[in-house]
Formats: structure tokens, sequence, C-alpha cells
């Protein structure tokens, strides 16, 4: 049963061409496969919650800017993307600069970084020789 939800998931993803229509289709097989569960549906539910989260303070060269994070629940920030092969770059400058308003709005930068299509999922970090720099870093 399980795997039969995952394969018409993962064909459902794969025949999408919108990041919404990919979210739409994740969320559904969250809830089809543990149904029945209601931690883990309220859990679900909270993470929704934290869909396009307003993060402001993004350093950018001319001046602080403000941008709508995909989800953020946690201490986890996930960036999603249509198709990761030609937009990880894109993905990864998003979170730098969630990462960085976060940070400047006081709320530090221990958080998990995921850029994902639905399909990948790639997990950040900052790199240790940046922690030290982070209050200076901009975003371009």
């Amino acid at each position: 049963m399980k795997n039969r939800l995952i394969l018409e998931y993962y064909n459902k993803v794969k025949s999408a061409n919108k990041e919404h229509t990919k979210k739409e289709a994740f969320k559904d097989l969250l809830n089809r496969l543990y149904t029945g569960d209601k931690e883990i549906l309220k859990l679900i539910d909270k993470i929704t919650l934290g869909a396009e989260s307003t993060i402001v303070n993004i350093p950018r060269k001319d001046k602080l800017h403000k941008g709508s994070a995909d989800t953020l629940y946690n201490k986890v920030l996930i960036e999603f993307e249509n198709n990761l092969s030609t937009t990880l770059n894109h993905a990864k400058e998003q979170l730098a600069g969630y990462l960085l308003g976060l940070l400047k709005s006081g709320e530090g930068y221990n958080f998990t970084l995921i850029a994902s299509d639905f399909i990948n999922w790639k997990i950040f970090a900052p790199s240790v020789d940046c922690i030290e720099k982070l209050e200076s870093l901009n975003v371009y």
C-alpha cells in the first residue's frame, strides 16, 4: 500500500510542471501515509502553517529586504523549486538570504537548510569558515 502511494506520488511530481502542484501532492502523500496517526497529522498541519513565512532583514548591497520562505518550521527552512537540476544555485541563494535575515533578526544561525524539488532533497549548512563572518555578509 505505502509503496503504491509513493510510486503514485513520484509519477504525479514527475509529470507536474508547477511547484505549487508538487507541494500539494507532497502534502497529500504525507496525509495518506499517516492517516490515523493524530500526532503526525498535527505536525503536518504545523509545518503547513509555516508555509510562505515572511523573513525580514535580508541584507542586500543597497538595503535590507524581506522575502517569503517556502516553509519555515522549528528551525527547518525549506526552499522548494520546480527542478533542482536547473535552479539549485537560486535555491541556495534564497536559503542564504533567509538565513542571514533570521540571523540579523536575532534568531541565530542554527537552522537546517533544505532545497527540494519534491523528489531530490539537498541539505545545507553554513561553512565553518563563514560562521564568524555571518554578521557582515550580504546577499546580492
